[in-house]
């Protein structure tokens, strides 16, 4: 979803991803309505602690990972989101699909009409269907939960739209990001009906990539070449932007946060960022270099004592010591914030950010999977899309309640039954 993460090269997205080829073995079904598959991996974050020395968890307990394949060979799996009927939803950037995932593992694929469109970015509209943006394809797509799928042309040529969000006026809005040499340099609001209209940024060259609703009632999205945050007015049209503090750190991703701030990732910097509603941005560095942090999303609160044990066990207790203090100090930080999750895609990691500020992360088992998208599954876990190993991976975490609909969380403590979201 978000942008290409490029490895070698990261001020380059779309079409120039970097790709591995790192293919799995998986079983296939023929059936009616598309191509299935059932192959969850015999990895967890077990098989790498073993090699690089890092203590986790048996698998069902806190930093247990599942992988499993993607049907498609070298789909480049990019966006990911928890679907309106109880599944997971994700893009095929190479495969030029859209698929539905159940929580058991089960994918089925629908190829998109236009050929070579490159999928990028996907969101729940709020009228209960998935959204993508196709990037060489010029397009923003709908699929309906049955599968049906419907293309809008973006008026600009090759805009490249990248990134697709709901807005907060019931709309769906999406960047358009351009090239290096043809940078592009609006966003986009798009109606359920499909009907597009153009806003151009005030500052050329922007690249606008990630974005999303405001809690303010606004919607924010970086400028990846631009260094900046920026702000439209839904109803005005009104643009206002805000610079980093630091030069060249290719703001990226961006989410709303729950504690009513807008949260981003800076892929260069190597920062995570907080902006309030009133421009004022705060910095957190990732304790992994060059990780390039990617997408962030809001996602499951942790369960404090669980976490704060797995946290002492995998970073030893000097570590642990200067970081907390104490086991108690841990608890009472992690008792009193929330929890946002982005992925590193050069850091191949999985990780969390509190509110506070507080950073902590679990390395993926395939090496070089440069993992882009994430999102909180319907069973409550963490769920993520590995670009170049081609997988979709499930990270466990012990949480203080499950989610209540897509993007909602609850405080219910009470488990979901799996057969219920998954066949």
């Amino acid at each position: 979803m978000k942008g290409l993460k490029s490895i070698l090269r990261p001020t380059k997205r779309g079409d120039d991803r970097r790709r591995s080829r790192d293919y799995a073995p998986f079983a296939l079904r023929i059936g009616r309505g598309g191509v299935t598959c059932a192959a969850p991996l015999a990895l967890t974050a077990a098989a790498v602690a073993a090699a690089i020395g890092v203590a986790v968890s048996a698998a069902a307990q806190t930093g247990s990972i599942l992988e499993y394949a993607v049907p498609t060979a070298n789909s480049q799996p990019v966006s990911l989101v928890a679907g309106p009927d109880g599944n997971l939803w994700f893009t095929e950037f190479r495969g030029n699909k859209i698929a539905r995932m159940r929580t058991a593992g089960t994918v089925t694929e629908f190829s998109i009409p236009t050929v070579n469109s490159q999928p990028d970015d996907m969101d729940v509209g709020p009228d209960g269907n998935l959204w993508f943006a196709e990037v060489l394809g010029n397009r923003i797509g709908r699929i309906t939960p049955e599968g049906v799928i419907t293309e809008f042309l973006v008026p600009t040529p090759n805009s490249r739209p990248t990134v697709v969000a709901a807005g907060p006026d019931g709309n769906l809005w999406f960047t358009e990001r351009g090239t290096p040499a043809s940078p592009g340099n609006k966003v986009g609001r798009i109606t359920p009906e499909g009907a597009i209209t153009e806003w151009t940024l005030p500052n050329a060259s922007s690249r606008p990539l990630g974005i999303t609703a405001g809690p303010d009632g606004n919607v924010w999205f970086t400028e990846q070449a631009g260094n900046r945050i920026g702000r439209i007015d839904p109803a005005t049209g009104v643009i206002t932007e805000f610079p980093l503090p630091n030069p060249s750190s290719q703001p990226w991703e961006i989410t709303a946060g729950p504690d009513g701030n807008v949260w981003f990732t800076e892929f260069s910097g190597n920062r995570i960022g907080r902006i309030t509603p009133e421009g004022v941005i705060s910095e957190f560095a990732v304790p992994t270099a060059a990780s390039q942090p990617n997408t962030i999303r809001r996602g499951p609160d942790l369960n404090p004592g669980d976490n704060c044990a797995y946290q002492r066990e995998t970073l030893g207790e000097p570590a642990f010591a200067a970081r907390y203090g104490s086991f108690g100090g841990c608890v009472a930080r992690l008792a009193t914030t929330k929890t946002l999750w982005f992925t590193e895609t050069a850091g191949n990691r999985i990780a969390q950010v509190t509110t506070a500020g507080d950073i902590f992360e679990y390395p993926i088992p395939t090496a070089a999977s440069q993992p882009i998208g994430i999102t909180q599954g319907p069973d409550g876990a963490v769920w993520f899309a590995e670009f170049a190993a081609n997988k979709i991976g499930r990270l466990d975490v012990k949480t203080v309640g499950k989610p209540i609909a897509p993007g909602v969380r609850g405080d219910d403590p009470t488990p979901v039954d799996p057969t219920e979201l998954s066949e």
